[in-house]
């Protein structure tokens, strides 16, 4: 691997100064702030908490999943603000803004349908000469908005994330929200449709995109940062891959892209439009 880089947890600061190390706090909304410390010649990072062991484990997959995004990233990899579900066996992405219903859509494909889960916010989608585009999901955890997860009538559970409680609304990990659904937990998936929700006060309905709406909308979603309070990383990083930035434009071109407007107190029937909607185009 390329860009390789060594991550320690709580090691002795005297020893990481020894080493060379920049120092430097990490202030984190809603999380205990974080002592970094950073050789940039060796690549090394130091993460020095004073927080529970339940934070030390969060804060250090967060940045093996951090530096593993922008080595995916460096090697042609495609960042998108969406998630992803496999539904009759065609893999559907949902793009969109905060709060344009991203996760209500995936929760509710989950609840219905039985969707398999693999990404909700920050999916991924890499080429190879095999499979063609593939969409990946990341061991992220998943922030469910406590009126989403009202509407939809959630049970509740034992929640493991160290979040829950610093926050009104609800985090769940992957494996927990796919237990609550009973449904698979997938690492990635072909997409065949991508999907651009919008609230809206109305009746739901569907309308597809035109290929000159798709070269509009979807750039907007794509993400030339796969990570988050990782800017001090950022020069260490080449993610300027404008090849394959272009050649999955030019893939969206080739699927179904559609936009699903849909009433909040009406979740269920949007989730059912859509189906129909897969059923009659897709390859079931």
């Amino acid at each position: 691997i390329e860009n390789e880089w060594i991550i320690v947890l709580d090691c002795n600061e005297g020893k990481l100064k020894e080493l060379g190390c920049k120092s430097f706090i990490l202030y984190q909304e809603f999380e205990p702030d974080i002592l970094v410390y950073i050789n940039e010649e060796h690549h090394v990072l130091g993460l020095v908490l004073d927080s529970n062991i339940e934070w030390k484990i969060q804060n250090a997959l967060r940045f093996v999943r951090v530096i593993l995004r922008m080595q995916c990233q460096e090697r042609g990899d495609i960042f998108l603000h969406g998630g992803l579900v496999e539904l009759f066996g065609q893999g559907i992405c949902y793009l969109g803004p905060k709060k344009s219903g991203k996760t209500t859509s995936i929760l509710a494909a989950m609840k219905y349908y039985g969707a398999a889960f693999i990404a909700n916010d920050d999916m991924s989608m890499h080429y190879s000469t095999h499979e063609g585009w593939q969409g990946e999901g990341w061991p992220r955890s998943i922030v469910i908005r406590d009126d989403v997860y009202k509407k939809l009538e959630l049970e509740n559970l034992n929640y493991k994330h160290p979040l829950n409680g610093n926050i009104s609304d609800v985090c769940l990990y992957p494996e927990q929200l796919c237990k609550m659904f009973k449904c698979n937990c997938k690492k990635y998936s072909k997409v065949a449709f991508c999907v651009l929700p919008e609230f809206t006060h109305g009746n739901t309905f569907i309308t597809e995109l035109s290929e000159s709406e798709i070269i509009e909308l979807i750039p907007q979603f794509i993400l030339h940062n796969p990570g988050k309070y990782n800017e001090f990383l950022l020069p260490f990083f080449n993610l300027n891959n404008k090849k394959a930035e272009q050649e999955a434009k030019d893939y969206f071109k080739s699927i179904r892209c559609i936009k699903i407007y849909q009433n909040m107190d009406s979740i269920r029937d949007g989730i059912d439009r859509l189906v129909d909607y897969v059923k009659n185009h897709g390859v079931i």
